[in-house]
């Protein structure tokens, strides 16, 4: 009843592997979704198998788009290192302050 093959550890293997998802260790959620699937497989427990398997294929999709983000971002940051190294660094010129220029106005006299 209770043992290495029981549906209630399988369950327990679903629930752990969902709460994997969750906090995004897809790795281990992985892991466990698998045992759980044989475990329901060995013992013809099709609907579990089902919600097993479209866990599994929601892992799998975060792993593969995790990947691709991956990807992306070291493609993303050759090119910003690339873009960095062949820039010529420009002379900053630095401001001088203006002069001020005194008007002088002369007073003229009313006659």
């Amino acid at each position: 009843m209770y043992g290495e093959d029981s549906i209630k550890l399988g369950k327990t293997y679903k629930i752990i592997g969902t709460l994997n998802i969750i906090t995004e260790k897809q790795e281990e959620a992985k892991q466990y979704l698998s045992l759980a699937y044989k475990i329901f497989e060995n013992k013809g427990q099709e609907k579990l198998m089902k919600e097993v398997a479209s866990k599994l294929k929601l892992v799998n999709a975060t792993k593969k788009s995790d990947a691709r983000l991956k990807e992306e971002e070291k493609g993303l940051l050759a090119e910003e290192k690339k873009s960095k190294s062949s820039a010529s660094p420009s002379p900053v010129k630095e401001a001088k302050p203006a002069k001020a220029k005194a008007k002088k106005k002369g007073k003229k006299k009313q006659i």
